[in-house]
């Protein structure tokens, strides 16, 4: 990121502050790899979802955005069906619509889900994107104490629950964990985006199921966290080990080195995925 800063930014005065490779606040946008209808691909994904550092280079919002952003805008989004699973497309399988930051309003949640990126159709593809972050995604709740959470479960003292939100209505619905139960530690307490994913793809009309759809985790393979015995690893192996019969197929991973790979098969987006490895190593 160093190196990508002082060659694709050395004329850039202004663009960052001391230190790291971080965008100033109003040179964020350079984040973003594009080569033409730059204000299209912008577009794909409103200001205010950006996350507080999305101008780092290190932000992997900045990365879906390339990616994604380029794809639905380009009309390209047909290259990633050839990542399978089952022999059936992982991504993208004739959806007619792909959002960045999709809003989930149906968890009845404090603060609406935000999937990373979303595609929308009989099956939906809910896709978590990470690059350098150490783990998933914790519960803010039990994380922080807040609301006399003390990081177990029980129906009568979960916060989220009383209030309102529905996570434990559906979560019985695909995982073996029951809402009667009490947990020492609560199966969401360091799963919770995983699982808020899972749910955000399956349920549908207020009712949970795997014919719905499925959660993806996208990740960089270099990422030691992501590799045996990592942090983010030991989360997704639990919350699969988890799931209930028939319901194997609703989580699933792949590599941000396997999508490279499947834009590769079109010459068209070559500047796409070399720049994408200058800046972040990923081939």
């Amino acid at each position: 990121m160093w190196k990508y800063k002082h060659k694709r930014f050395k004329n850039h005065v202004g663009a960052f502050g001391k230190g790291p490779p971080v965008f100033l606040k109003n040179k964020a946008q350079n984040n973003v790899i594009v080569k033409e209808k730059r204000d299209e691909v912008l577009a794909t994904m409103p200001k205010e979802e950006r996350h507080k550092w999305f101008r780092s280079m290190k932000s992997s919002q900045a990365l879906t955005q390339s990616v994604f952003g380029n794809l639905i805008v380009l009309k390209k989004l047909e290259l990633l069906k050839n990542i399978k699973r089952n022999n059936k497309p992982l991504f993208f399988d004739g959806h007619k619509k792909v959002t960045l930051e999709y809003k989930v309003d149906y968890l009845k949640e404090e603060r609406s889900t935000r999937v990373d990126v979303f595609f929308d159709g009989p099956h939906g593809v809910a896709v978590e994107c990470k690059l350098t972050e150490r783990e998933i995604g914790p519960c803010s709740t039990g994380v922080k104490k807040e609301h006399g959470c003390d990081g177990s479960y029980s129906e009568d003292t979960c916060w989220k629950t009383k209030n309102g939100v529905q996570y434990w209505k559906h979560v019985p619905e695909l995982f073996r964990w029951t809402k009667q139960e009490y947990y020492e530690e609560c199966p969401l307490l360091l799963n919770y985006q995983l699982i808020r994913n899972v749910l955000a793809a399956c349920v549908k009309d207020g009712k949970a199921s795997p014919k719905n759809g499925h959660a993806v985790l996208l990740y960089d393979e270099s990422n030691p966290e992501f590799q045996e015995c990592g942090k983010a690893r030991k989360s997704f192996n639990d919350v699969r080990s988890h799931l209930k019969p028939g319901c194997g197929q609703i989580l699933q991973e792949c590599t941000w080195q396997e999508v490279m790979k499947a834009l590769r098969e079109g010459s068209e987006l070559n500047w796409l995925t070399d720049e994408i490895y200058e800046k972040y190593g990923i081939k």
